[in-house]
């Protein structure tokens, strides 16, 4: 698990986990509210984020100032659908435990395509309880590269 930037607010989502990290541009920058510090990928696609909110929410739009991303995908989860109830606490399932389950309790929120040069990015959630994490996909960027810079939650 990634810790917040000591720049973040007790408000503030928390990452915690990304598909890519370097250390001189660590996930948290995406989130720690100072748009001249930033996460960039290492290359590839798909890149994934994935924020814990500080406490449930019904976002409604998620706007970022980002670098060369092109295709955007927002997935939510509740706290709720990350947990196996009939497992104690700290307890992993086995591997046949979760054969039949569902591998990805994200459900896709919202997708959208980026034009290219546009760094200030609103994308629409519509989620209909509220939810405590949100895993942002950059499916596709303008170049090998993007950068995240910030991440502000309506």
């Amino acid at each position: 698990m990634i810790a917040a930037s000591p720049a973040a607010t007790a408000s503030s989502p928390l990452v915690v986990f990304a598909s890519s990290t370097d250390d001189r541009f660590p996930p948290d920058a995406a989130v720690d509210g100072n748009p001249r510090t930033f996460w960039t990928s290492t290359g590839m696609f798909p890149q994934e984020l994935v924020l814990k909110l500080a406490a449930p929410a019904t976002p409604r739009r998620i706007t970022l100032l980002a670098t060369k991303v092109k295709d955007i995908e927002i997935y939510a989860a509740t706290a709720d659908s990350l947990s196996d109830p009939s497992l104690p606490s700290g307890t992993a399932p086995s591997t046949a435990a979760t054969a039949d389950a569902v591998l990805d309790p994200f459900d896709l929120v919202t997708s959208l395509q980026v034009p290219a040069g546009q760094s200030r990015i609103s994308v629409p959630v519509r989620v209909a309880q509220p939810v405590s994490y949100l895993k942002l996909v950059i499916a596709a960027g303008h170049h090998d590269f993007v950068s995240v810079h910030s991440m502000d939650l309506e």
